[in-house]
């Protein structure tokens, strides 16, 4: 609803059933999120919270500032006891949740400032701040910081956040963008981070870092060279040997990865290597490797293609993981373990700006499992 030139008003509502675990009590304990429904427990979860979302939203938008004030109530059929557990101390419980936030955004020149703050009904509190400046056309960054309160709850909070939930945490981040010699497109970003309180994974007070690296060239025209590299360690709950209590350990994750992408005619090739490495305190190195081609062709006749994928995959663990993105009906991300290869076929149909048809074939195959799964299925 537009009050002024400068001045509108939103209004929202939503009523969701919710997937949920609810005991003999008719508490709900935890929210189901994987989507699955094959057993008769998983079935029993199915749409067992009711869940009312409704508020408002007052913006103001001058030239070079934009501000806003949001307010909005969430409430639930059941009530909300997560079961007891370190992590869980300070989680959401009751039958609703009230979030009231502001936030701001200010250009001058090449400089952008932002920010946004907010408050549960709890009393905690949430605010993040940041600004990204331009130096020159060719070189640009970014820093922002965060902080969350442990008892900030805002259900469907994504900001920039390391932690399994908006909450408990605090950090620093920067990103930083750059032309190297040779053309070489460049990005480096980092973020270092804690959390105070015990969370999932960690059952007492821990801190973490994050690198991540990105190099682009392109190599003659439609070719071009990736090549990425990303570190992680984050405090993670280890075992020593001969003990039974956990500790916070900080495990070191690598991952490097190199993607060619060729385009010649109507045929799109794109070869891809990636490689990880994954070492805990107190176990052994657990070591990831994947190769994969894809081979894309688009026909004379507008909107048809077909896209086709080899991949190899050979990982110790699941904390060694490896992901590919992957196409199908829409662009997704697909994680790697064990050992094995997967193949899939697309074949898209662009009808016209509003609709596609596609349809996909795809199968994985592991040499090191008979059977996969928990068997109910």
């Amino acid at each position: 609803l537009s009050l002024s030139p400068r001045w509108h008003l939103d209004a929202f509502y939503s009523f969701v059933r919710r997937d949920a675990t609810v005991n003999k009590e008719g508490v709900v304990t935890s929210f189901y999120n994987s989507g699955y429904h094959r057993t008769p427990t998983e079935l029993a979860k199915k749409d067992a919270q009711g869940e009312r979302l409704y508020g408002l939203h007052l913006g103001y938008r001058a030239t070079c500032f934009e501000a806003g004030l949001t307010a909005f109530r969430t409430e639930f059929d059941l009530p909300v006891v997560p079961r007891p557990a370190v992590y869980n101390a300070y989680s959401f419980t009751g039958t609703d949740n009230c979030n009231v936030g502001v936030d701001f955004r200010y250009r001058y020149r090449r400089l952008i400032v932002f920010g946004e703050a907010s408050a549960s009904q709890s009393l905690g509190l949430a605010g993040i701040v940041g600004a990204t400046f331009g130096i020159d056309p060719n070189r640009r960054g970014s820093l922002y910081c965060r902080q969350y309160d442990v008892d900030y709850h805002a259900l469907y909070a994504s900001p920039l956040q390391r932690g399994s939930n908006a909450s408990g945490e605090r950090g620093l981040a920067a990103v930083y963008q750059t032309v190297l010699p040779l053309s070489i497109a460049a990005s480096f970003q980092a973020d270092v981070y804690a959390f105070p309180y015990p969370r999932y994974a960690a059952y007492s007070p821990s801190h973490g870092v994050q690198c991540r690296a990105n190099l682009h060239r392109d190599l003659f025209r439609n070719a071009s060279l990736q090549l990425s590299y990303f570190y992680r360690s984050q405090g993670t709950n280890e075992t020593p040997p001969g003990q039974k209590e956990k500790i916070v350990g900080y495990p070191d994750r690598h991952n490097l990865s190199l993607l060619f992408n060729c385009k010649r005619g109507g045929w799109t090739f794109a070869s891809r290597l990636a490689r990880s490495w994954y070492k805990e305190d107190f176990s052994p190195a657990a070591f990831g490797f994947l190769v994969g081609q894809d081979v894309a062709y688009a026909f004379s006749r507008p909107g048809i293609t077909l896209t086709a994928r080899l991949l190899l995959f050979d990982v110790d663990s699941y904390d060694a993981r490896l992901y590919a993105a992957e196409a199908g009906m829409r662009l997704s991300s697909v994680v790697y373990t064990g050992c094995g290869e997967r193949f899939y076929l697309v074949a898209r149909y662009k009808i016209n700006n509003w609709f596609t048809l596609a349809c996909k074939y795809s199968a994985t195959v592991y040499n090191d499992a008979e059977s996969i799964g928990s068997g109910y299925e």
